[in-house]
C-alpha cells in the first residue's frame, strides 16, 4: 500500500508541476508546450485525486480534485466553448 501511495503522490506532483509550467509559457518556449496539454493534465489530476481519496487521504484527494476542476473551469471558460443558440 505504501508503494501505491508513493506512486500516486509522485504522479500528482508531476502533474501539478506540468500544469504550473504551462502557465509560464511566456518565459521559455519549452514551458509553452505544457500549456497545450492543460485540459488533459487537469482531467488526470482530478482522477488522481479520486484515487488518492480511495487510499483514505481525503484532504489531499479533495485538494487535487478541486484544483483539477478549477483548471478545467478556467481552461474551458476562456476557450470559446459555448452552447449553440
Amino acid at each position: 500500500m505504501k508503494i501505491l501511495r508513493a506512486f500516486l503522490y509522485l504522479g500528482s506532483l508531476f502533474t501539478l508541476a506540468a500544469l504550473v509550467a504551462g502557465y509560464f509559457g511566456a518565459l521559455h518556449p519549452a514551458l509553452d508546450s505544457f500549456s497545450h496539454f492543460r485540459l488533459h493534465l487537469a482531467v488526470a489530476m482530478a482522477v488522481l485525486g479520486l484515487l488518492v481519496m480511495a487510499t483514505r487521504r481525503y484532504w489531499g484527494g479533495m485538494a487535487l480534485v478541486a484544483s483539477g476542476l478549477l483548471v478545467l473551469v478556467t481552461t474551458l471558460g476562456g476557450s470559446g466553448f459555448s452552447p449553440a443558440m
